[in-house]
């Protein structure tokens, strides 16, 4: 199930100063094995799950609807997601795990996103667009997101891996509101 949800003032302000904060309203209010968000605009969220929790708190919402999603079928299709491509940059001391580094350029982002998208959907268009970024606050740490809007189209391959991208999104960040996908209707 897809529900649309418009953020109260103070939830919008409050999702800007910590995306973790947001993260965990979702996490609170929704049921699922894998919950899947996105903030496509800074008081718009998307959310994939199987449906709210009992009396949870709704007061973070101003309003919210459900989203018709787009049939899974061989053929053309239009997906869209929200994404954080990065590349793994290994410390050469072996002694950490490195760091994930934000790709920048567009070909490069778009080359992500094809391999991402590759057992599924034969990639013939995609547009990507920065979007703003957004600060995860967890103890004295500050993990930073530079998110892409993607809208990415072409033939469809693989029904059955396009369902496994859609449930398990793709990338890194999903707690962060990247990797979710979403199919044109």
């Amino acid at each position: 199930m897809l529900t649309s949800i418009r953020l109260t003032s103070s939830a919008a302000a409050a999702a800007r100063r910590n995306v973790r904060w947001l993260h965990h309203r979702i996490c609170d209010t929704f049921a699922a094995e894998r919950i899947l968000w996105a903030q496509p605009s800074p008081t718009g969220v998307i959310v994939r799950s199987d449906g709210l929790v009992a009396n949870a708190d709704l007061s973070w919402m101003g309003s919210c609807g459900i989203l018709q999603e787009g049939a899974l079928r061989d053929g053309p299709a239009t997906i869209s997601i929200i994404a954080c491509p990065t590349i793994a940059r290994r410390n050469p001391d072996r002694k950490s795990r490195g760091a994930r580094t934000p790709l920048t350029d567009p070909s490069d982002k778009n080359a992500w996103l094809t391999r991402r998208l590759s057992s599924a959907i034969a990639v013939e268009e995609i547009v990507c667009e920065p979007l703003g970024v957004v600060f995860a606050h967890k103890g004295d740490t500050v993990a930073t997101i530079k998110r892409t809007r993607f809208t990415a189209s072409g033939n469809v391959t693989s029904v059955n891996h396009l369902r496994d991208i859609i449930t398990h999104g793709i990338g890194p960040g999903k707690a962060y509101g990247c990797g979710m996908v979403v199919v044109a209707p």
